[in-house]
């Protein structure tokens, strides 16, 4: 999966890694680590909301949990949660953390509520879709990407993203594909291709090197 900033990764090879590498950099949407260049549109995203200053617990919540301190930064963030569960910034720390301890359906579930109550953030639908796509439910990612895009057209992430999940899609279609006649020889091309292409994009994580042009 691409994210914004630097070590880039795509959704092909992101399946395969450790979650931290790309959560670590996820929570540079939200202003918990250094901000980076992101694609200016007229959607907004969770550094655009209406909580201009960072709250002290959330920082803290989020040292604790870049450091592996897992059960201390899930009290802090339900702490805070219970005087300010609106917040959408806190409510994606949640989810990161579920998302580290493993608890993919607790997360799965923390971020679809902030798409109910901020569907015009695209963040959310980006995390589900890898979660959706670690467990091979490539339609499910399709769906959040296109939500992610219709909330900001212009996501790299995003479309990104949502080209590596129809490559997955369409290894399973020419999977599902019985060699009934000659013809089928053609399919097995393809699908070398396919396989080669998400190979070589999982080479490229290993080396560090984002796989679309900056």
């Amino acid at each position: 999966m691409r994210v914004v900033g630097v070590a880039q990764r795509t959704l092909i090879s992101i399946v395969y890694i450790q979650q931290a590498a790309w959560t670590v950099m996820l929570l540079a949407l939200i202003g918990l680590v250094a901000p980076v260049a992101v694609a200016q549109s007229s959607g907004q995203s969770l550094r655009s909301v209406q909580t201009p200053q960072i709250a002290p617990e959330i920082v803290e919540v989020n040292r604790q949990y870049r450091r592996g301190e897992l059960a201390a930064a899930t009290a802090g963030i339900d702490a805070f949660l219970t005087k300010d569960y609106a917040n959408p910034r806190a409510r994606f720390l949640r989810g990161l953390i579920l998302t580290e301890q493993r608890k993919t359906d607790e997360a799965i579930e923390a971020f679809l509520a902030i798409t109910r109550e901020f569907p015009e953030l695209p963040e959310p639908y980006n995390n589900l879709a890898v979660l959706y796509a670690g467990r091979g439910l490539y339609d499910q990612a399709h769906e959040s990407l296109v939500a992610a895009l219709r909330a900001n057209p212009d996501d790299p992430v995003a479309q990104e993203n949502l080209g590596d999940v129809y490559v997955r899609l369409a290894i399973k279609a020419y999977e599902q594909i019985k060699p009934v006649n000659p013809s089928t020889r053609n399919i097995k091309d393809k699908l070398t291709l396919l396989r080669e292409l998400s190979a070589s994009a999982d080479r490229a994580k290993s080396n560090g090197v984002s796989t679309t042009p900056h």
